[in-house]
């Protein structure tokens, strides 16, 4: 059970024209919820000679409801949130309520058999079914199997006690998981307030309630269907080797549907999409041990190549992300493509000449950029009908890593360790919004001191036009989205660094103190990128840095004291 609320008063002030509140205003607010659990399980398990089993049986359920009262009012005669009420008589146009609830259920059977044969051969097999209220009664249970194999070579005779290999397990599976991540009761219309509107010569305004979104009764639950083939291997004694393949098919994505304008009503969510996402993973360690120094290092690097394989009947595209000025489309999901990639107008450098201007034309001699100066973008006409418009617009970018990597150390010797951890990405790029041009009173960043200024200054950076502020008649270059804006998204960080010390025994003992340890660390210490922005690692989430404040670096020094009994 828990209980929440808030309450908070806005004073009057008066800083200037634009930022003043004329009349003060209080709000509060209280909630509850409750959410609950229930797990039973039951286990057997028998051996039969080198025959092992094991069987498990479940069952689940939960549930998490509330439900929320609040209120704002403003113009009452106190000065202060001590004082402040909502029972204050008022202008009922001065006052504002409202209420929610809030409910959602789980329910789950599943059970799991294990087998194995002198540890050589194994095999683990799940079966789930899971009912959630965020389904209608047409789709409102899904099930979910998976199965797993592996073979430990090494335990066979032809390979045990072997000098190089010291173990060796060959394994796949396959198995398919549900996913229920969205608002609850989507499946039908449900009616919310809010919808005022006035009828006749009055000017009341008469209280309305609309439908939210078009039902959808047949929404059902996502499904990813993953196919892995791995081995794990240790060889030379101190050397591990683990790589794996992956394929993994999300089908039946839950997305919301876009519909035209004149529905009147907010498009359904259903499930109008699949994507995969193919790659491998390989993970190398070495662990050793020489007199007083112990080392233990480790490396991973993983690839994935992420494809929309399918939106639905009669669906080209999903729009994605908005920014910017305009507003424009950034990214967009579109079948062969990765995942929410960048939309935009590609581009072929700088126009350094009126004569080069005058050169981009069209087939028949039609001038594909009438506006354009001398270091202006030169935008490509990609489906080669005679015109620069939106309609060239194009896949110009991927958000999505094709590369992660990273590794640990861990070393010690005597009393010092040392832990060092570093991680980064390639393969993808970041859509730098910080730039932004169109502001004439902000400040620029700095690339733009390397801007176009004249013939053979630049390549890359146009010229600075604060005109430039409508994408149909302006010259396009810092109004039309395109992949001026983009820039590599990779990079490789040190985020962890920690050197440590142990006090010996010897000398903590005469202290009562069983053991103590000082150390110091540094987080983020090092980025080595080619990107301009504060982050990449934070554009690297959505594709789009919009200004997010970029992870710190920091320093801690500590100390780690144990007593004894």
């Amino acid at each position: 059970m828990a209980f929440f609320g808030g309450e908070g008063f806005t004073p009057v002030f008066y800083l200037n024209a634009t930022n003043r509140n004329d009349l003060n205003g209080y709000n509060r607010s209280q909630n509850r919820g409750l959410f609950w659990n229930w797990e039973n399980f039951l286990t057997y398990k028998k051996d039969f000679g080198d025959h092992h089993f094991s069987f498990l049986a479940g069952q689940t359920a939960q549930k998490n409801a509330g439900q929320g009262i609040g209120g704002s009012i403003q113009d009452i005669p106190v000065d202060n949130i001590d004082d402040a009420s909502l029972a204050f008589p008022n202008d009922p146009m001065a006052q504002s309520f409202f209420g929610f609830e809030y409910e959602e259920t789980l329910s789950s059977l599943f059970g799991r058999i294990t087998y194995d044969y002198a540890s050589k051969y194994l095999l683990t097999a799940n079966l789930r079914r899971d009912g959630s209220s965020k389904f209608g009664a047409n789709n409102l249970h899904g099930v979910f199997p998976s199965i797993s194999l592996g073979w430990v070579v090494t335990e066979e005779n032809f390979l045990s006690n072997h000098p190089i290999i010291n173990f060796l397990k060959v394994r796949g599976s396959y198995g398919v998981n549900g996913n229920n991540r969205i608002g609850n009761f989507l499946f039908v219309s449900t009616v919310g307030g809010g919808r005022s509107y006035t009828f006749g010569t009055s000017d009341e305004l008469v209280n309305g309630v609309t439908p939210n979104a078009i039902a959808n009764p047949d929404l059902r639950w996502e499904e990813a269907r993953e196919v892995n083939v791995g081995i794990d291997a240790r060889v030379f004694r101190h050397f591990s080797v683990t790589a794996e393949y992956f394929n993994k098919t999300t089908d039946g994505l839950l997305l919301g549907v876009e519909v035209p304008a004149f529905v009147g009503n907010a498009g359904p969510v259903a499930n109008i999409a699949e994507l995969t996402n193919e790659g491998f993973e390989l993970e190398l360690g070495f662990d050793r041990k020489f007199g007083k120094f112990n080392i233990d290092i480790s490396g991973n690097a993983s690839y994935v190549d992420n494809t929309i394989i399918d939106l639905g009947q009669d669906k080209e595209f999903l729009p994605g992300q908005r920014y910017g000025p305009q507003g424009v489309e950034l990214t967009r999901i579109v079948p062969g493509e990765a995942i929410g990639s960048f939309f935009g107008f590609k581009s072929d450098g700088l126009f350094q000449t009126m004569e080069e201007v005058m050169a981009h034309t069209s087939a028949d001699g039609a001038l594909l950029q009438p506006n354009a100066q001398p270091g202006d973008i030169k935008f490509l006409d990609h489906n080669e009908d005679g015109i620069v418009n939106e309609d060239d617009r194009t896949i110009i970018g991927d958000p999505t890593p094709t590369w992660t990597y990273g590794f640990s150390l861990n070393t010690s010797y005597r009393g010092f360790d040392l832990v060092l951890f570093g991680q980064g990405v390639a393969g993808n790029q970041v859509y730098n919004a910080l730039r932004r041009f169109d502001l004439p009173r902000a400040n620029y960043t700095a690339d733009a001191l390397l801007r176009w200024t004249g013939p053979g200054t630049s390549t890359t950076f146009p010229r600075l036009n604060i005109d430039d502020s409508d994408p149909n008649t302006g010259n396009g270059n810092f109004s039309k989205p395109s992949d001026f804006w983009l820039e590599s998204g990779a990079f490789f960080r040190i985020k962890t660094l920690q050197l440590g010390y142990t006090i010996p025994q010897s000398i903590t003992e005469k202290a009562g103190i069983e053991k103590a340890r000082i150390y110091v660390s540094g987080n983020n210490l090092l980025t080595i990128t080619k990107y301009k922005g504060f982050d990449p690692e934070i554009g690297a989430g959505s594709g789009v840095d919009r200004g997010i404040y970029p992870q710190p670096r920091f320093y801690l020094v500590g100390i780690n004291v144990g007593f004894g009994k």
